[in-house]
């Protein structure tokens, strides 16, 4: 037996039937549905746009992303190939640097091994300029008293004339060698100046008379050791070895900087 539902429930959008008819059985409730196809099609329309848009706002932010991360990326390897090719650079600069100044220790090296030779060439003719000096004086008494030949008095002669001309050569040589802006250059050239021209003061009181005549005055030895000359070519030569010991000390701090 089928029940009717009362009149104030006829609005209900479904209809609920209680089915007794059968005793023995258990009672069924059943439903009948009534599908509403313009919601359904309304929410998954608003579904797939909803979607679409997620979709699109995915794929526009991974997009984005990614982008970002590329140009992050080259952004990060340009900057590294610039440090990398400064720091090339720099590396090349200080192996030219240390070359160039490898190169130039080593001809400051050679320019004062060369001006110490120099120095060691004129302190000694300085030296031995002045006892030529005395040789030649002594070979020409000597042949005074017929106990040696004219030649070997001209032989002396011949080599305090080639003495003296090495020291000018190597006055010169040390002029030019020297840089000429510090107070220890001035006084070298000074030195150098001064001991020469004391060396042919002596040389024209001492011996250039002496002549192939034989009929020269030739002073004698005791004499030529009183000549104001001698002494003077001594101070100056001691003088001029400490002003070149200065000069050596100054450039061997300079190559040890």
């Amino acid at each position: 037996m089928k029940e009717p539902l009362k009149p104030n429930e006829s609005n209900l959008s479904q209809t609920l039937i209680l089915d007794v008819s059968k005793v023995k059985s258990p009672i069924e409730l059943r439903v009948d549905q009534i599908t509403d196809y313009g919601a359904l099609t309304f929410t998954l329309i608003i579904s797939a746009i909803v979607s679409a848009i997620t979709a699109f706002v995915t794929i526009y932010l991974v997009t984005k992303s990614n982008n970002q991360l590329i140009k992050s990326q080259k952004d990060q390897n340009e900057k590294q190939l610039i440090k990398q090719e400064e720091f090339l650079v720099r590396q090349i600069e200080s192996q030219e640097n240390q070359k160039n100044k490898e190169l130039n220790t080593h001809s400051k090296q050679v320019w004062i091994d060369k001006l110490r030779e120099l120095a060691a060439q004129f302190l000694y003719n300085t030296n031995r300029v002045v006892m030529q000096a005395f040789s030649t004086v002594n070979a020409y008494n000597t042949y005074k008293k017929k106990q040696s030949t004219y030649e070997e008095v001209s032989k002396n002669f011949d080599e305090i004339k080639t003495i003296v001309r090495n020291l000018e050569v190597a006055a010169i040589s040390i002029e030019l060698s020297l840089e000429g802006n510090n107070p220890i250059d001035d006084e070298i050239k000074k030195l150098l100046t001064e001991i020469i021209n004391h060396i042919k003061t002596l040389n024209s009181s001492a011996l250039d008379n002496f002549t192939e005549k034989r009929d020269f005055q030739l002073i004698d030895y005791s004499t030529l050791k009183t000549l104001p000359e001698v002494d003077k070519i001594y101070e100056l030569e001691i003088k001029l070895k400490k002003k070149f010991i200065e000069l050596f000390k100054e450039k061997r701090n300079f190559l040890n900087e």
